[in-house]
């Protein structure tokens, strides 16, 4: 069978690359980025309501893919401490299972926006909807943290954690 050469071909900030050459460039980032964040994944994965394997598991394929095919020295990749808080909802709702659903189906609306174009227009986005979201999550994090720095003991917490 005939293979295309085009279709193996990655755009990254070097310009466009052969997808082989590039994985093996990017082979020491991948690793490196699935190396240290793996403290914090499991620690993630315990919070989203799964096991720690599970975080684990992230960290390693999650580190890997997006080292490998990210092709930029600037990618800053690593567990989304801040998407907790909804997962283990997910998690707590429809159990442990939904959470790599929820993974595949991100990523595939990830590709369609990028084959569609759409990309581009992230350009567009008002600079105070990333600080607002940046705030927002630091407060989140900041106001679990109330009856820990209070030494408030004892309180009832929800079965699921």
């Amino acid at each position: 069978s005939h293979t295309d050469s085009s279709t193996w071909i990655l755009n990254t900030t070097k310009g466009k690359v052969h997808l082989f050459p590039a994985v093996r460039e990017n082979m020491k980032a991948a690793l490196l980025v699935a190396v240290v964040s793996v403290s914090l994944s499991i620690g993630l994965g315990i919070a989203s309501g799964t096991t720690p394997i599970a975080g684990l598991r992230t960290a390693i394929w999650g580190g890997l893919v997006c080292g490998i095919f990210g092709s930029s020295p600037f990618n800053i990749i690593g567990p989304a401490g801040a998407l907790t808080g909804q997962l283990s909802r997910y998690s707590a709702q429809w159990g442990p299972e939904i959470l790599p659903w929820i993974a595949i189906i991100s990523g595939l609306m990830c590709a369609v926006v990028l084959k569609c174009g759409l990309h581009k227009y992230m350009l567009f986005m008002p600079k105070s909807v990333f600080e607002g979201f940046t705030i927002a999550i630091a407060a989140n994090i900041g106001l679990k943290q109330i009856n820990y720095a209070c030494g408030l003991t004892g309180l009832h917490k929800h079965p699921h954690f």
